[in-house]
């Protein structure tokens, strides 16, 4: 789970998390540590802590939509609907006179439903910590690199680094006035519809559209023929959910996760070369 205070900064192998759960910084065993880091500079510990001490917290609007499309049933993006199918029995299809080939239609169908049910039993679980850290407003995660340096968030089923379905439940606790961020929020939007990189082409849908986005953070559930299909569904609806909130109010404080994409770590590395702080935060 999340946990609940910050963790302590990373000062070694073990040295740093929290030391309470015997956590390490890498899984590069301990006689190797000394070889693995004996080019590594502060910075890359540095720049680990400066993630840890990024606070999120609940996206309380998209868990609470995300429960009601689970309990009506829903298949959305990549949360599947709570039901599972039923197994078809070949005999049955036989004695009522159905094709064969509908059986195995029908058994294809019940196969690929029963590759999602490790997803089913993961946002359960998701739903019951959520309920166990309703008290919390602030959360933090522990962050740990493995043995090529890559650098991920310990979570178990609330994590940031999971499918679209659990990213959006968490937030930053910080946050900034959307209305500064337009073009920000537009590049946001059109990822999750699949636009081209195009600054200009992105801002012009949102122009186009904006009333519809409106009406959609305002009533989702009502007006789900208009974001259910996108390329990242629970993406697009977390972002209308945010411009409901900024069209009711021009002073609105997003604390959505808005990010570059490092499809190279281009900008990891500068802030890294650079020993720029700043950069570490943004990227």
């Amino acid at each position: 789970l999340p946990m609940t205070v910050p963790p302590k900064d990373w000062t070694g192998l073990t040295s740093g998390g929290y030391l309470t759960t015997l956590t390490s910084f890498n899984n590069v065993p301990w006689e190797r540590w000394n070889q693995f880091t004996k080019d590594a500079h502060d910075c890359v510990l540095g720049s680990v802590n400066v993630l840890q001490q990024q606070a999120f917290r609940k996206n309380l609007d998209q868990v609470e939509l995300q429960q009601e499309c689970w309990e009506m049933n829903l298949e959305i993006g990549g949360l599947p609907a709570r039901d599972r199918l039923a197994r078809p029995n070949k005999r049955e299809y036989i004695e009522s006179g159905k094709e064969v080939k509908q059986f195995w239609r029908d058994y294809w169908k019940w196969n690929a439903d029963q590759r999602k049910n490790s997803i089913r039993t993961r946002f359960i679980h998701s739903l019951l910590s959520w309920q166990k850290l309703q008290d919390f407003k602030d959360l933090h995660f522990v962050h740990h690199a493995d043995y090529r340096g890559r650098i991920y968030q310990r979570g178990s089923t609330i994590n940031y680094q999971a499918s679209q379905v659990f990213r959006t439940q968490l937030q930053f606790k910080e946050s900034g006035r959307l209305g500064d961020h337009i073009d920000e929020f537009a590049w946001a939007l059109g990822d999750s519809i699949g636009l081209p990189p195009n600054r200009m082409e992105r801002v012009e849908w949102l122009d186009r559209h904006e009333r519809q986005l409106q009406i959609a953070g305002e009533s989702p559930l009502d007006y789900r023929a208009f974001w259910e299909d996108r390329k990242q569904p629970w993406r697009f609806i977390e972002l209308a959910l945010e411009w409901a909130c900024f069209k009711d109010d021009n002073e609105y404080r997003t604390h959505s996760v808005y990010q570059l994409d490092q499809v190279t770590s281009g900008w990891g590395h500068v802030g890294c070369l650079l020993r720029s702080e700043w950069l570490a935060k943004l990227t």
